[in-house]
């Protein structure tokens, strides 16, 4: 089951959530009201909270931040599906894990799932 998508309002919130489950994989995205590519997401707005933002050093947005708990995993700048989708698909359960799960549906890939999300890239 997806977890909920959280906005994060605070630098404690941010900490709180990361702490609540340290083996969750969790992508962090950072936007901006005036970018372009950013109008369609909405997680961290990395003006909003300067504290977070500088703490992954975000130059560029969309950016998104791959974490397991408070560990980098992988960082992707711009609205890059194709990245993005590759860097959660290598952080995740494999087949292997769900299927111990006893999940009756298999998940679409997740490039369907960010498509929607993200607005075509050059």
């Amino acid at each position: 089951m997806a977890e909920p998508v959280i906005e994060v309002k605070s630098s404690e919130q941010f900490r709180q959530v990361l702490s609540q489950d340290l083996h969750r994989v969790s992508v962090i995205n950072f936007w901006a009201a005036f970018a372009e590519p950013c109008k369609q997401m909405d997680e961290v707005d990395a003006e909003e909270q300067p504290d977070i933002s500088d703490s992954f050093d975000i130059g560029v947005v969309p950016s998104f931040i791959v974490l397991r708990g408070h560990t980098l995993l992988s960082r992707i700048d711009g609205a890059n599906v194709p990245a993005l989708s590759n860097a959660v698909a290598k952080n995740v359960a494999t087949p292997s894990d769900m299927a111990s799960t006893n999940q009756a549906s298999v998940a679409p890939p997740l490039s369907y799932v960010l498509l929607p999300l993200l607005p075509p890239y050059h």
